[in-house]
């Protein structure tokens, strides 16, 4: 996947589909935003790729997330007012439960232990200061009330967070601008532990 526009946003496939072990397991499609004349636009490639062009607007919309389990997304947009919120695909409208009057961007959903889960960046009040990860999980068919992700959060920015599951076992990889890495941005993983 190329594109000759401008910067590209989102998640990006580490290994091309020759490289997987079989045809079972790799990508058919991939969702990015890419920036163009209007902001970032999601943008979606390959078979059976998802038709994301309706939920572009005029404003900035990034960071896709399927929902695992169920039909439709999730991704963040500044479409009200110019701070992010994370939006549902179905019908297309903030998560309310998600929403904060801060910026609130770059959903992960997961499942772990049959619970549906989603972490995100936030610069909401609660936190430690800049961006933080907070969590939410799925109960009866809402999303609790978001917990910022202690273990994880420090005074500087943390941000982008996802979380592979392997044998019940969830690592949260995320980068981060703290002290003591390389410089600017760096990954960083860390169990992840539900905060519920």
């Amino acid at each position: 996947w190329k594109t000759d526009v401008g910067n590209l946003v989102g998640p990006f496939p580490a290994v091309w589909e020759k490289e997987f072990a079989s045809e079972r397991t790799a990508p058919k499609y991939l969702v990015y935003a890419c920036d163009g004349q209007d902001g970032f636009d999601l943008v979606a490639e390959g078979v059976g790729a998802p038709d994301v062009a309706p939920l572009n607007s005029p404003s900035n919309d990034c960071y896709w997330s399927p929902i695992p389990g169920r039909d439709g997304a999730m991704f963040a947009s500044d479409r009200l007012g110019g701070r992010f919120d994370i939006f549902s695909t179905s019908p297309v409208a903030p998560i309310a439960e998600l929403c904060s009057p801060e910026d609130d961007t770059a959903p992960y959903a997961f499942l772990l232990k049959d619970t549906l889960h989603v972490v995100f960046a936030s610069n909401r009040k609660g936190g430690f200061g800049d961006y933080d990860l907070w969590c939410s999980r799925m109960k009866d068919d809402r999303w609790e009330a978001p917990r910022p992700l202690r273990y994880a959060n420090t005074r500087s920015a943390e941000f982008r967070p996802s979380v592979v599951v392997v044998d019940h076992h969830p690592t949260m990889i995320f980068s981060s601008n703290r002290p003591g890495g390389k410089g600017g941005f760096d990954l960083y993983y860390v169990e992840f532990e539900s905060p519920y």
